[in-house]
């Protein structure tokens, strides 16, 4: 605990702050100028380190799934979020955009 209070006064907490919708010029339209974009989050696992060499790392960040969703206002092109939450996450998440692309290169 005295070691993660010492690395966490040095930042400031985080707090994201939005426009008040009245105080801004927010052009909807233009918001996303592309027919089909994709949305992506990837989640991650902290993993304790026994790397005896460096005592400041506690945790390595791995990288446990991903959800991606194909974005469009085509009606005829929408699909589901696709989800995955097992082994080897950032390898299957780059197998499944180069599979898509491969596809709709095809047609």
């Amino acid at each position: 605990m005295e070691k993660h209070e010492r690395c966490c006064v040095v930042h400031s907490p985080q707090h994201i702050v939005f426009p008040e919708p009245d105080k801004c010029n927010i052009n909807l339209r233009l918001e996303h100028p592309f027919d089909f974009y994709y949305v992506a989050d990837f989640e991650s696992i902290l993993k304790p380190d026994n790397d005896d060499n460096d005592p400041t790392l506690v945790n390595t960040p791995e990288t446990a799934g991903y959800c991606l969703h194909r974005m469009t206002s085509h009606e005829n092109y929408q699909t589901l979020p696709i989800t995955y939450s097992r082994p080897n996450a950032v390898e299957k998440f780059f197998e499944h955009i180069l599979e898509h692309f491969c596809r709709v290169g095809k047609n």
